[in-house]
């Protein structure tokens, strides 16, 4: 059994006559110590550790088998040290079986090292001269309660109602520590303070910028600056009235108050954004964009009011004029306005059109008119003829000129060519016979050519006729005549009819002489009887 015990310094005299038992002793002990706390080297401002460290005892066989009660304790002993704050703390452990006892010294030395701190005054403060007590110098020190301060003063005048005082201070503890400072600190006299200039009050424009200014002072020193104020709207919201105060307020709480006005006053008519004017052309529809107008002195958008006025043109169009106005909240306005012009530049369109054409020179001119529309108006055509020949008689060429316009003055042409041309021969007025047999005997006669034709388009064309006949003398040809007549009609245009006509004539069949050369020749003989006479030589047939 460990029995651990702090003993009073009645114990320590016994440890002294164990001691020399111990050191008498020749054997080998019983105890040892395997384990011994460290010395301690501390500050005399501290106190003894608060948690003990202790020793490791170690028994031997022997020890372990004399069937004692183990024991350990310790006795402290304080020695003065080399300074009044300075001492040593001797802790003797022991420990004790079967009447064997053991001992080994601990030590703890309180040292006073550290030199004493100077409390005021703070160094840069500034001070009332009221204040005495943060004013005046002062110090501690850990180890020791009353401490040897010393000190110089000098002064110096920094600024009006404020002194600023040094202190060159020396302060030491019984231990030789010694603190050596200087020290400065600002001394404020109890008259308020003063400013060196306010900024004026202001009367300005609400586009003029509002500067906060200011207020200035000479000293600075330990003084506390503060700026305040207040917007007010006495009249209408883009004008206002800002208040700017200034305190100044020094150590000894004495404080210095001033104050400007600055009227700011809306006089700006509002900013007002309308759209750019527009030239259109008809059938095009403007686009109505809106007017924006800004109060510069609210930061607002404004409602803006619209006059729309329409100026019929001569032609039927119009002229658009928008009339934009704005008001502000203190009665500052803004107008403009924006023309929109609608013009017609857009000519009527042809939607049909007749065609050129070529026709007969027998024909008419044709009826069919173009049809047209105007997107625009309403607009009118006019029809214009005109003529010229061709190369020959009934051939032209026709020219119809169609103009569409409107009343803005845009037209549109175009021209129909019509050809008149004559592709068509004469033709007969009494057709001859293509072929016809002429009996004598049935008192037929050969009929007279035709002499009369007609054509359309030339009243002058020609018609030629060239006739050729024969006679059919051979046996039982009855001395027929053929007759052949070809007809040639043409007009000045070069068309031309070719007709050909066949006539065939039995004549009254007289017997006679038929040659001519022969005395005895018969004109009227229309068949050879083999009566001729040739003239014999010599021979005078008349």
């Amino acid at each position: 059994m460990l029995i651990f015990s702090n003993k009073s310094l009645f114990f320590s005299f016994v440890f002294l006559g164990l001691a020399a038992q111990i050191f008498a002793q020749t054997s080998e002990p019983l105890l040892s110590f395997s384990s011994f706390p460290d010395d301690l080297n501390l500050s005399c401002s501290d106190g003894m550790p608060s948690e003990i460290e202790y020793p490791i005892v170690a028994l031997d066989t022997l020890g372990t088998s004399c069937n004692g009660i183990q024991s350990l304790f310790y006795l402290d002993l304080t020695v003065q040290g080399d300074c009044p704050n300075s001492y040593v703390v001797q802790r003797t452990w022991s420990a004790e079986i079967c009447g064997e006892t053991i001992s080994s010294l601990q030590s703890f030395t309180f040292a006073d090292t550290t030199p004493p701190v100077i409390l005021s005054p703070i160094d840069g403060a500034h001070l009332c001269e009221t204040d005495l007590v943060n004013i005046y110098p002062s110090s501690q020190d850990d180890c020791q309660f009353a401490i040897s301060l010393n000190f110089d003063i000098s002064e110096s005048v920094p600024c009006e109602g404020v002194t600023l005082r040094t202190y060159a201070m020396t302060v030491s503890d019984n231990c030789g520590n010694t603190t050596t400072e200087s020290r400065s600190v600002y001394i404020h006299d109890q008259s308020p303070p003063t400013f060196s200039s306010v900024p004026p009050s202001l009367t300005l424009s609400c586009a003029d910028a509002v500067i906060l200014e200011s207020a200035t002072y000479d000293c600075e020193m330990g003084m506390t600056y503060s700026e305040g104020g207040e917007v007010s709207y006495p009249n209408c919201s883009g004008s206002f009235v800002q208040t700017q105060t200034y305190s100044l307020t020094d150590v000894c709480g004495a404080t210095a108050n001033a104050s400007r006005v600055i009227t700011v006053e809306d006089n700006i008519p509002p900013i007002l954004e309308i759209p750019e004017d527009l030239s259109l052309s008809c059938p095009e529809v403007p686009v109505l964009e809106l007017a924006t107008a800004f109060d510069v002195c609210t930061n607002e958008n404004l409602a803006v009011v619209e006059v729309m006025d329409t100026v019929v043109s001569n032609c039927g169009l119009m002229t658009l004029v928008r009339t934009f106005s704005a008001t502000d909240a203190c009665g500052n306005t803004a107008s403009g306005f924006q023309t929109i012009t609608v013009t017609d530049t857009i000519a009527p369109v042809f939607t049909t059109f007749p065609a050129d054409t070529v026709l007969s020179c027998a024909d008419d001119i044709p009826l069919e008119l173009p049809t047209f529309e105007d997107v625009c108006s309403t607009s009118s055509i006019i029809e214009t003829l005109s003529e010229e020949l061709g190369g020959c008689p009934g051939e032209r060429n026709v020219t119809r000129t169609f103009t569409i316009s409107d009343p803005c003055g845009n037209t549109d042409t175009r021209i129909q060519s019509i050809a008149f041309t004559d592709t068509t021969p004469p033709t007969f007025e009494v057709v001859p016979p293509d072929f016809l047999e002429v009996y004598w005997l049935e008192g037929d006669t050969i009929p007279f050519p035709v002499t009369e034709i007609l054509d359309d388009c030339d009243p002058n064309a020609v018609l030629t006729m060239d006739e050729s006949s024969s006679v059919d003398e051979s046996e039982g040809g009855d001395l027929a005549q053929t007759i052949t007549r070809t007809y040639l009609a043409t007009d000045g245009c070069q068309n031309s009819t070719t007709f050909t006509s066949t006539i065939v004539y039995y004549p009254e069949i007289i017997q006679g002489c038929t040659d001519d050369t022969a005395c005895n020749y018969d004109p009227l003989a229309t068949e050879e009887d083999n009566s001729c006479i040739d003239d014999p030589v010599g021979y005078d047939c008349n």
